[in-house]
C-alpha cells in the first residue's frame, strides 16, 4: 500500500484503489478547529496531525483488524469507563485524561462521576471519546496477539547466557585514526563518489532544502524609545496612585503575572537590588532588561511563621576530623580575613573568591535569599540576631567550619503581594514601514541569487544566514520561529534552486523581515554528494588512514606488542582489558568498536592477531586469558528475560513494520 498526498487528492494505492478528496481532509480539520475557537498555530498543527493519523488508522491499521475479526463492542467501552479497573489500560492516553478529570475525594478514578458526566455530555463529545477508546482498544488487542506469540527457544536463551558470561582478558595495541592528520591525505571527488555508490543505502537522501536568507531586525527608533519612556513613566505614576493594583496591572501589562502572597525568595532578584526594604504601597521601577520594562508595586504585606534573609559568607572549612592545631590555624586565618573585610567592606566579594572553600566563592560568597530553617542552628541564630546591613563582626562557628557573614538584607518574617506590569519597547508603525520598504526594495531589485547577494552587501543591517538541510515539516528557519511560509515555498514543485522568494516575510512577533532564496535541494532516495560530502569524506579519510596504519604495523618488527609499538612509533599505545564480556561492543579507552571486540575473542589464547581497523582506530590483540561461561542446568530465567525484552519492544516494531509495508509518503508539507 502506498499513501501519497498530492494537490488535488489524497490517494492510497493498494490492491484496491482508494481515494479521498483533498476537501475531505480540510473539512475534518475545519470541524475540529471549530471545536476549539481561538486556537494558536501549535493547536492547529496538532489538529492536522490528528486528522492525518485518523486517515492512517483507517487505511493501514483498520484493514489488519478487520482481517483478524477484531472488534470492540459498546459493552467493552462501558466496562472501560465504568466497570472493573482491569479493563482500563494504563497506557491509554484518553483514560489517563479522564482519570485526571474525574476523581473522588481520595484522588482515585470516580466511576459515578464519569456516569453523571456521560448522562449529560453532548453526543459529539461522547462519540469522540468512544472512537478514541475504540481505536486504542483495537491497537492493544492487535499488539497483544503478536506479543503473546513471542517465543524464545532454549538454544537462543543459552546463546544469550554464553554471550553475557564468556569473559576474556586481553592486551592490545591501539593506533587511533586521529593520530594521522587529515591534511596529510588527499581525497578526490571520484573517491567520494565511489564510496557513496558502494554504500548507497547509507547515503540515500531525504527530501531537504537549503535556504539562504537575509534578516533585517526591526529595532525601535530613537523616536519610538522617547515616546515609550514618556508612556512608561506615566504608567508608573498612575500605578502608584491606583487603589486597584491587580486590575490596573492586568490592563496595562503585556504579560500577566501572578498576584499572590510570596516570600522574599520568590520575588525577582532585581527588586532587592534596587531597594533595601519593601513596604506596602512601594513602587519599584520601571526596570529595564533587554527592552522589557517592569514596574512592581507592593500591594500588601503580611507576617509569616518563618524567617527569611539575604546573606553572603566566606567559609573556612574546619571539622572534628582535623587536629586541634589545624582547627586553630583555620580560625586564625579566618580572623585575619575578617579584619580585612571590616577594614575594607567593598573587598568582601574578592576575598570570598580568594579564600572561600565552597561553591559560593565564584558568586562573591552570595547565598541569596533563603528560608533560614534550611541552615544549621548556629548560622541561622547569628543571622537573626544581626539587625543591620553589613558584616557580622564575629566569626560564626558551625559544624562546617568558620564563617565570615555579610548581611545583605536582614532577617524578616514578611510575605509580599506584588502587582507587576511588564511592557516591551516595540518599533512603531513608521519604523516597521521603513523596514518593509528596505526589504521589499531588496526583493524587487534581486531577480537572481547573485543579485540578491550583491544587493544585500550594500546594507550592513542585512544579516546573512543559511539554514542547511531543512526538513519538509520544519517550522523554524535557524533561530527564527514560525517561518513556515518560507519553508513551504522552498518545497513547492515550481521552486527551483537559485530562486528568490518574491516578497519579504515579516515575523512580527520576532520583529524581523526575512528575504529568502533557495540554494540547495535534495530529493528522496537520490545519491547527492554535496548533501553528504562531509560525512563521506570522514569515512574515506578513515579508510585511507586504516590502510596506512595497517601497512606500517605489518612492517613493524617485534616479539611482542610493546616491541611492535616501539617500532611503529610513539603514537601506538599498548593497553589491557580485563574480564570483557563477549557481547560487549566497546573497547575501554577506545570507544565503540564492536568488530574489534569480536576479533579479539576470535584470537586464540597466547596468540597475537593481525592488525584490524574498526570505528576509532586500528587494533592488534593478544589473548591472555579466556573464561568460558560454563553450563547451567536450566535456562528458563534467560528465556523469560528475553521474552519480556521482546514483548516490551513488540508494539513499536509492529507499528514500524505496518508503516513500512504501507510505504507512507506524506506530502502535506507542500500545502501546510
Amino acid at each position: 500500500m502506498v499513501i501519497v498526498i498530492v494537490r488535488d487528492a489524497f490517494t492510497l494505492n493498494a490492491s484496491h484503489f482508494h481515494a479521498f478528496a483533498y476537501n475531505d481532509y480540510n473539512q475534518r480539520v475545519s470541524f475540529l478547529e471549530s471545536q476549539y475557537p481561538g486556537g494558536n498555530d501549535q493547536l492547529r498543527t496538532q489538529i492536522r496531525e490528528q486528522v492525518w493519523n485518523d486517515y492512517v488508522f483507517e487505511k493501514v491499521y483498520q484493514p489488519q483488524y478487520d482481517a483478524l475479526g477484531l472488534t470492540v463492542t459498546p459493552r467493552e467501552i462501558r466496562e472501560i469507563l465504568q466497570g472493573d479497573s482491569i479493563m482500563r489500560d494504563a497506557q491509554s492516553q484518553i483514560m489517563r485524561q479522564l482519570m485526571q478529570s474525574f476523581k473522588d475525594s481520595t484522588g482515585k478514578y470516580d466511576k459515578s462521576a464519569i456516569g453523571r458526566f456521560w448522562a449529560s455530555a453532548p453526543r459529539a463529545q461522547k462519540d469522540q471519546i468512544r472512537q478514541g477508546l475504540r481505536k486504542e482498544r483495537l491497537q492493544k488487542k492487535y499488539s497483544s496477539l503478536l506479543e503473546f506469540s513471542t517465543y524464545v527457544t532454549t538454544a537462543e536463551a543459552k546463546r544469550d547466557y554464553v554471550n553475557k558470561n564468556t569473559k576474556g582478558d586481553f592486551k592490545f595495541l591501539y593506533v587511533p585514526y586521529s593520530t594521522v592528520a587529515d591534511s596529510t591525505i588527499n581525497v578526490t571527488d571520484a573517491e567520494l563518489e565511489a564510496y557513496m555508490k558502494d554504500h548507497a543505502d547509507e547515503y540515500k537522501s531525504q527530501e531537504t532544502r537549503t535556504i539562504e536568507y537575509y534578516s533585517l531586525t526591526i529595532d525601535p527608533s530613537p523616536e519610538d524609545s522617547a515616546k515609550f519612556a514618556t508612556d512608561i513613566r506615566e504608567i508608573a505614576k498612575d500605578f502608584a496612585k491606583s487603589d486597584k493594583d491587580s486590575s490596573f496591572a492586568v490592563a496595562r501589562s503585556d504579560d500577566a503575572q501572578p498576584f499572590t502572597f510570596q516570600d522574599p525568595t520568590k520575588l525577582p532578584k532585581e527588586i532587592w537590588k534596587t531597594v533595601p526594604t519593601l513596604a506596602k504601597g512601594a513602587v519599584v521601577g520601571p526596570l529595564n532588561q533587554k527592552n522589557t520594562y517592569t514596574i512592581y508595586k507592593v500591594s500588601d504585606v503580611k507576617d509569616d511563621s518563618v524567617y527569611y534573609a539575604n546573606t553572603a559568607h566566606i567559609l573556612f572549612k574546619s571539622d572534628t576530623t582535623m587536629k586541634q592545631s589545624e582547627q586553630d590555624s583555620v580560625r586564625n586565618k579566618a580572623n585575619e580575613i575578617l579584619q580585612q573585610v571590616l577594614d575594607n567592606p567593598d573587598e568582601f566579594a574578592s576575598l570570598a573568591k580568594t579564600y572561600g572553600s565552597d561553591g559560593t566563592k565564584d558568586q562573591g560568597g552570595e547565598l541569596g535569599w533563603a528560608n533560614l530553617s534550611k541552615y544549621v542552628k548556629e548560622f541561622k541564630d547569628a543571622i537573626i540576631k544581626a539587625e543591620k546591613v553589613g558584616t557580622i563582626t564575629n566569626l560564626v562557628k558551625t559544624p562546617f567550619g568558620y564563617h565570615i557573614v555579610k548581611i545583605l538584607h536582614p532577617a524578616s518574617k514578611k510575605l509580599y503581594k506584588v502587582a507587576t506590569i511588564k511592557k516591551t519597547l516595540l518599533p512603531g508603525k513608521s519604523t516597521v514601514d521603513a523596514a518593509f520598504k528596505t526589504s521589499d526594495k531588496l526583493v524587487n531589485e534581486s531577480k537572481t541569487l547573485a543579485e540578491l547577494r550583491a544587493n544585500a552587501k550594500k546594507n550592513p543591517k542585512m544579516i546573512k544566514n543559511t539554514a542547511d538541510k531543512v526538513q519538509p515539516n520544519a517550522t523554524n528557519l535557524g533561530s527564527y520561529q514560525s517561518a513556515r511560509e518560507i519553508i513551504r515555498w522552498a518545497f513547492k514543485d515550481e521552486t527551483k534552486v537559485g530562486d528568490v522568494f518574491n516578497q519579504p516575510v515579516e515575523l512580527s512577533d520576532q520583529n524581523v523581515y526575512i528575504v529568502a532564496a533557495l540554494t540547495g535541494a535534495t530529493n528522496k532516495d537520490e545519491l547527492n554528494l554535496e548533501a553528504n560530502r562531509d560525512a563521506i569524506k570522514l569515512k574515506v579519510l578513515q579508510e585511507k588512514k586504516k590502510e596506512m596504519i595497517i601497512k606500517k604495523l605489518e612492517a613493524a618488527k617485534g616479539a611482542n606488542l610493546e616491541a611492535i609499538a616501539k617500532s611503529y612509533g610513539p603514537l601506538a599505545q599498548v593497553k589491557t582489558l580485563s574480564a570483557v564480556a563477549y557481547d560487549n561492543s566497546s573497547v575501554q579507552g577506545a570507544g565503540f568498536n564492536p568488530f574489534a571486540v569480536g576479533h579479539a575473542f576470535g584470537t586464540k589464547n597466547g596468540q597475537r592477531s593481525k592488525p584490524i581497523g574498526d570505528q576509532t582506530g586500528v587494533f592488534m590483540f593478544e589473548t591472555t586469558k579466556m573464561t568460558p561461561a560454563g553450563e547451567i542446568k536450566d535456562y528458563t530465567k534467560q528465556q523469560q528475560e528475553l521474552v519480556s525484552r521482546t514483548k516490551n519492544l513488540a508494539r513499536f516494531y509492529i507499528d514500524q513494520a505496518l508503516r513500512e509495508l504501507a510505504d507512507i509518503n506524506d506530502k502535506r508539507y507542500k500545502f501546510y
